[in-house]
C-alpha cells in the first residue's frame, strides 16, 4: 500500500470490478484511451491480469473504500531496459482536483525508492491536454511528438483513425 496525503493506493484487484466499471464504461472518460469495456467480463479479465503482475493500482481517497482511478506502471519491452510505462484513469467526478498527479507522483516516488525502475515513460494523444499536464507536474519531460503514429480507433467504414502521440520520460536521478 501506497499513501499520499489525500490518497491510498493499493494493486488493483478483480474486486474492484464495480467501481472501475462506473469509470472506464464512460465514452467520455475513455475518449484518447486504447480500450474499451463493454462489460464487466472483459473488465474483469484486464483486472486479473494487472493484478496477478502487480501492473495497476487503484487509487481511493483516504476513509473512502471507493475506487475513483487507477495508475498502471509495467514494463516495456525489452524488459532489459529497466523502463517501465506510466498511465492512469480517473473517474471524471475526480478529475481537475490533482488526485492523479498525486497518485502518480507516488507511484514514481516507490519505482525508483523501492523498485529501483531506472526510467518511467508516458505517452498521450495532444489533443488530451489534461494527460499531458499530469506527466509535467509529474516531472516527466517532452521527448517526442509523433505525427499521425497511434490508432486506438476506427471509423463507422472500419478504417483506422491516426492520431499523434507525445511522449514524455524521467530518469530515476538516484
Amino acid at each position: 500500500m501506497i499513501n499520499t496525503d489525500r490518497l491510498e493506493l493499493t494493486v488493483i484487484s478483480t474486486h474492484d470490478v464495480n467501481d472501475v466499471f462506473k469509470y472506464v464504461s464512460n465514452p467520455h472518460t475513455m475518449r484518447y484511451e486504447r480500450s474499451e469495456f463493454k462489460s464487466k467480463t472483459d473488465l474483469i479479465k484486464f483486472l486479473d491480469y494487472f493484478q496477478k503482475n502487480k501492473y495497476a493500482y487503484s487509487i481511493r481517497e483516504i476513509g473512502n473504500n471507493r475506487v475513483i482511478g487507477h495508475v498502471t506502471l509495467s514494463p516495456t519491452s525489452p524488459t532489459f531496459n529497466n523502463e517501465y510505462n506510466l498511465g492512469y484513469i480517473l473517474h471524471e467526478a475526480y478529475q481537475g482536483k490533482g488526485y492523479c498527479t498525486e497518485a502518480c507522483k507516488a507511484i514514481i516516488d516507490y519505482s525508483f525508492g523501492v523498485l529501483k525502475i531506472h526510467r518511467i515513460r508516458a505517452a498521450c494523444n495532444p489533443e488530451n491536454i489534461a494527460s499531458w499536464k499530469v506527466m509535467e507536474k509529474c516531472g516527466l519531460k517532452k521527448e517526442a511528438h509523433f505525427k499521425s503514429k497511434v490508432c486506438f480507433r476506427n471509423d463507422e467504414f472500419g478504417n483506422p483513425i491516426y492520431t499523434d502521440e507525445y511522449v514524455y520520460g524521467i530518469i530515476n536521478k538516484n
